[in-house]
C-alpha cells in the first residue's frame, strides 16, 4: 500500500495481532512447516482483520478519507 493513512496503519497493527494469535493457535512460527489449508488460512486472516478494522472505524468515526 502506498501512503497508508493512520486509519490504515492502525488496521495493519490490529492485523497483525489476529495474525499473532492464530499462528499461536496453530502452535507454528515457520511458514514453510504450514500446509495450504494454515496459509490460506493465515491469510484470510489477515485479510479479514484489516478490513473487519477499516469497517469498525469507518462506522464509528463516519469518515471518508479516500484521496479522490
Amino acid at each position: 500500500m502506498i501512503d497508508p493513512t493512520p486509519r490504515d496503519e492502525v488496521a495493519f497493527r490490529y492485523a497483525g495481532q489476529m495474525v499473532g494469535e492464530y499462528v499461536e493457535s496453530i502452535g507454528k512460527s515457520d511458514l514453510r512447516a504450514f500446509t495450504l489449508v494454515e496459509f490460506l488460512t493465515l491469510v484470510e486472516v489477515a485479510v479479514t482483520g484489516y478490513l473487519d478494522e477499516r469497517a469498525r472505524q469507518d462506522e464509528s468515526a463516519k469518515l471518508n478519507d479516500t484521496p479522490f
